[in-house]
């Protein structure tokens, strides 16, 4: 399952859209870079003479020294390298908020979404971009250390900002691939608001955030890409106008690895320990955060269209805007939860 893919949606408006010079257009300023093995843009409506790009990266970084598991002294690494117990200082809260947050995403999508699916991403390869498919005995061996119900394979307690964890055996490991990027796009906000930006645009990874209006004074514009397996084959499947909300897609078709004539996604059930065969190619979800939209997104992908439908009817209180795009007789097909954020070129 949260063998993360990022799927970049593309930024329709300011830059990349009408660059008119009218007394409309407001002043603006971008910082970009490179992070988490990806690419970020950040673009801010205003005057910039309070944020630099090493504040940025010092963020990322310190965001990474918690939650990558690609950085071998990380929190997270510790607790994955740790036989039973463990404390450590969570200063800034990354761990402790991704951790509540991953545990209500985990028992509304009923275990659709599930951090502790580390063991089985790492035994079909996709760490260290091994090609291993697992056969389903493989997998049953694998699955007893799988689970993210509370108080079962690990316990936790907060006190002040430090964390104490009690594994019940050391084969248990944590992933937030799937919901730390989102996380941390939602740290960038929080940073760029205490600054006094009420207008600005966040893009890591492919993870999005966007607040207030954009330089023409609307609504920002984000394309969807369509599901294709190459990147050299882009194009835009549909464009939402929002403002205030996040958004984070999830899907499959460019994440795989192939074996002997057989594709092999990226996404893993937890609950099989093996890939969904649904025909669901990509998952985007709106909401009012990114860390949200990026875990639900995942999870969609793990359920399948049906379900997805059926779980957004069964759980409004979310507040969700989801649109899936999907595989049918061979002909690509899409569903809106809601219309209204379509915006038409």
């Amino acid at each position: 399952m949260l063998s993360k893919s990022s799927f970049f949606l593309v930024i329709l408006a300011l830059l990349f859209c009408k660059c008119s010079s009218n007394d409309n257009n407001q002043d603006f300023y971008t910082i970009s870079g490179k992070a988490q093995g990806t690419t970020y843009s950040i673009i801010l409506i205003g005057p910039n003479d309070t944020i630099t790009k090493n504040q940025i990266t010092t963020i990322l970084e310190n965001f990474d020294s918690v939650l990558s598991t690609y950085v071998s002294t990380s929190f997270i690494s510790q607790f994955n390298s740790a036989d039973n117990t463990i404390e450590f200082s969570d200063s800034n809260f990354y761990f402790k908020n991704c951790l509540l947050k991953s545990q209500f995403i985990f028992e509304r999508s009923k275990g659709a979404f599930d951090p502790t699916v580390f063991p089985l991403v790492d035994a079909w390869g996709f760490f260290k971009n091994q090609k291993t498919p697992l056969s389903k005995a493989a997998a049953d061996s694998i699955l007893p250390y799988v689970s993210f119900e509370k108080d079962k394979l690990f316990s936790y307690k907060f006190k002040n900002n430090l964390l104490y964890f009690t594994k019940k055996d050391k084969r248990v490991k944590l992933d937030f691939n799937a919901i730390a990027q989102g996380y941390a796009v939602d740290v960038l906000a929080e940073f760029i608001r205490e600054k006094g930006y009420s207008n600005f645009y966040i893009e890591l990874g492919g993870e999005v955030y966007v607040s207030g209006l954009n330089r023409e004074n609307q609504k920002w514009k984000i394309g969807i890409d369509t599901p294709v397996s190459s990147s050299k084959e882009r194009s835009i499947s549909e464009v939402l106008s929002i403002s205030n909300e996040a958004i984070a897609t999830s899907g499959n078709y460019r994440k795989f690895y192939e074996v002997k004539g057989k594709k092999y996604a990226h996404t893993i059930d937890p609950k099989t320990g093996l890939q969904v065969t649904h025909n669901l190619l990509s998952a985007t979800v709106i909401a009012k955060d990114c860390a949200t939209a990026d875990g639900f997104a995942t999870a969609f992908m793990v359920m399948g269209k049906e379900k997805t439908i059926a779980f957004l009817k069964q759980n409004r209180d979310l507040g969700l805007t989801v649109y899936l795009i999907y595989n049918e007789k061979g002909s690509m097909k899409s569903y809106a939860s809601d219309s209204s954020k379509l915006f038409s070129l």
